[in-house]
């Protein structure tokens, strides 16, 4: 088996893949070539696809790397909830100390339990009716590991197939007395 490039009448090359043999008592060879240009459009077909997909790739790494910062430098701690299942899909730093625990452990557990006194349906229902009908509208809550006293107020949005709910936390005005005269001392 011998595989040669050809060149065409104007600078094209394409492959042919040889085969050699010999005739029985003749002393005789027979070239038998097989055209694989089909095979090298296919294969110039897969490396430009794997160049798109890796260009794709680092398009949505870059994204993600964007999301990240601007999730993180926000001063105000914010959690991203699906409407769906009431779970937590993402959140800041400053969301995890505010709920008092470390963000890994925040990450996809359901939002109604991380405060007092709430059920899941009840609290979804809550923040998505807000959400959609009276935005800048709050639920008072109480944290459940740090017992303080906060307020959500929530946007709603689609990705891909789900409804999320951007839910912004901040300390209720009670909470926030109580921080300023902890602070004064």
């Amino acid at each position: 088996t011998l595989e040669l490039n050809h060149l065409g009448p104007t600078d094209y090359e394409f492959p042919v893949r040889y085969v050699l043999r010999r005739w029985k008592n003749s002393g005789r060879v027979l070239l038998l070539g097989r055209d694989l240009r089909p095979l090298a459009e296919v294969q110039q077909q897969l490396v430009q696809a794997h160049r798109a997909i890796g260009r794709d790739h680092e398009a949505q790494r870059e994204l993600e790397t964007r999301y990240r910062v601007l999730l993180e430098e926000n001063s105000h701690p914010l959690l991203i909830v699906s409407e769906t299942t009431g779970r937590i899909i993402d959140l800041n730093s400053s969301a995890a100390r505010l709920l008092g625990t470390a963000r890994n452990d925040l990450l996809n557990a359901a939002v109604a339990q991380e405060f007092d006194g709430r059920r899941r349906g009840e609290l979804l229902e809550t923040l998505s009716k807000f959400a959609t009908n009276e935005p800048g509208a709050f639920v008072d809550l109480t944290v459940r590991r740090t017992n303080q006293r906060v307020k959500i107020s929530a946007k709603m949005f689609r990705a891909s197939r789900d409804r999320l709910l951007l839910c912004r936390i901040s300390l209720s005005e009670s909470a926030q007395t109580q921080q300023s005269d902890r602070s004064a001392m």
